[in-house]
C-alpha cells in the first residue's frame, strides 16, 4: 500500500485541509477585528 492510499484512508489529507482553511479563516477575522482594538492616537 502506497502512503498516499493510506493517508488517504485515514483522512489525513481531508483534515490538513480542514485545518488550513480553519486557520486562514482564522487569520481573516483577527485581521479584521483586532485594529477596532488598537490604542493607538495615529487617528487624532
Amino acid at each position: 500500500m502506497s502512503l498516499f492510499t493510506e493517508l488517504k484512508r485515514r483522512n489525513v489529507i481531508r483534515m490538513g485541509g480542514l485545518y488550513v482553511v480553519a486557520s486562514w479563516l482564522l487569520v481573516q477575522v483577527a485581521g479584521t477585528v483586532l485594529p477596532w482594538f488598537s490604542d493607538d492616537d495615529s487617528h487624532d
